[in-house]
């Protein structure tokens, strides 16, 4: 029985910062996000971003880059 799998989920902590916009501008207007990805961009006005809790666990995220 084959399970299905719902989308890789890339959390970019730092999403508002200089790094950040420039991983958002190459996924969402250069095509540098693949099939069945679902790129999650937040700041520290999104949600504290403190290692109290990994950032993988609150969005499910697969991976994490930060900004």
């Amino acid at each position: 029985m084959e399970g299905k799998t719902g989308p890789m989920r890339v959390l970019v902590t730092g999403g508002s910062g200089l790094v950040g916009k420039a991983i958002e501008r190459v996924v969402k207007e250069e095509g540098g996000a693949r099939e069945g990805e679902e790129w999650i961009f937040l700041s520290s006005k999104d949600a504290d971003l403190t290692p109290i809790y990994s950032p993988l666990s609150g969005k499910g995220a697969s991976a994490a880059v930060s900004g």
